[in-house]
């Protein structure tokens, strides 16, 4: 199920109060849409000062429009001009970023790339995604879709993705793709002792119930698990010889909720195809941060150009 997160903080990023909701994608956009402006309206109405809204998008972003140009395996997320909507309906700036790379922003401002200059976040949720930090700067390439990792590709003759693209990282390694390989497992007759739990609830199928179960050591979570680690560690031995980061931070739902599970097999993938002098110094870890951290992230980069703003309205001319 996708859930909505909305935050609200203060502008050093302090949360002030969360909200966790179904978003309701599967029923539409409009219904979506209906229930965060509900939300959204309900916290305006009980706090005046909020001067601006940042929204951590999942999908394919325009950043520059604050249009989400489209959102795989989601139906009716094409060329959603989402800034310009909430912009007009609250008349406050508004501004609308990846999730990977909002994330990525609430882990150098809050987590564990603080006074870090080189680093990866990887965002392993239902999707894949990352954001690369280069020089101290966040890289978003020559027309804003650099870090879309998880449609890199890793098999040029594997399954088709969402994307149109076949052998996808996403196919292999996010959170839909681990649901998709035990759900097909198990109506193969796979023996597992997830067996049993989705004969009585076919919805009780998720990424705590295969974690949980490889915990206890059943033989087909362990294997979905291990593969799907093994994979990303081959993607990320690309960019660790393409990039030389100082960190890789693994964040977001599958990626702490799996820990050593994913993490084990991706450094074994890891060691054994990047060079060695790339990952000699190169830490890996599972983000500390909350499930409110890409909110946080967003909040923050809207925090930040309201600041921006209000300085160069007070500078004086000639340094202007």
């Amino acid at each position: 199920m996708a859930n909505c997160r909305i935050v609200v903080t203060d502008f050093s990023g302090r949360v002030l109060s969360f909200k966790k909701f179904p978003s309701e994608v599967s029923s539409g956009k409009d219904r979506a849409l209906e229930l965060i402006h509900q939300e959204t309206q309900g916290i305006l109405k009980q706090d005046a000062r909020i001067g601006g809204i940042g929204i951590a998008q999942s999908g394919v972003i325009d950043r520059e429009t604050g249009t989400v140009l489209f959102w795989p395996k989601v139906q009716g997320w094409k060329d959603v001009p989402l800034k310009q909507i909430f912009e007009t309906e609250y008349g406050i700036p508004t501004i609308l970023e990846d999730s990977s790379r909002t994330r990525g922003i609430a882990e150098r401002r809050l987590g564990q790339a603080k006074g870090l200059s080189n680093f990866i976040c990887v965002n392993i949720g239902m999707g894949l995604g990352s954001a690369l930090f280069l020089n101290g700067q966040l890289y978003v390439g020559s027309c804003g879709l650099a870090g879309e990792l998880g449609h890199t590709t890793i098999d040029e003759n594997g399954d088709l993705c969402s994307c149109g693209n076949r052998g996808c990282l996403e196919v292999y390694s996010s959170g839909w793709a681990i649901l998709s390989r035990i759900r097909s497992a198990l109506e193969k007759g796979v023996d597992s002792s997830l067996l049993e739990l989705v004969r009585e609830d076919p919805a009780r199928l998720n990424i705590e119930a295969i974690v949980t179960a490889a915990g206890a050591h059943d033989r087909l979570s362990e294997t979905v698990l291990t593969e799907a680690g093994t994979h990303l560690g081959t993607a990320l031995a690309a960019l660790a010889n393409l990039l030389n980061p100082e960190k890789i931070i693994l964040g977001a739902a599958v990626a702490q909720t799996a820990g050593h599970l994913l993490l084990d097999p991706l450094l074994n993938s890891l060691r054994r195809r990047a060079f060695y002098q790339s990952v000699r110094n190169l830490d890996v870890v599972i983000s500390q941060l909350g499930e409110e951290a890409a909110a946080v992230g967003a909040v923050v980069v809207v925090a930040e150009k309201i600041i921006r703003t209000l300085c160069a309205k007070e500078a004086p001319a000639e340094i202007l």
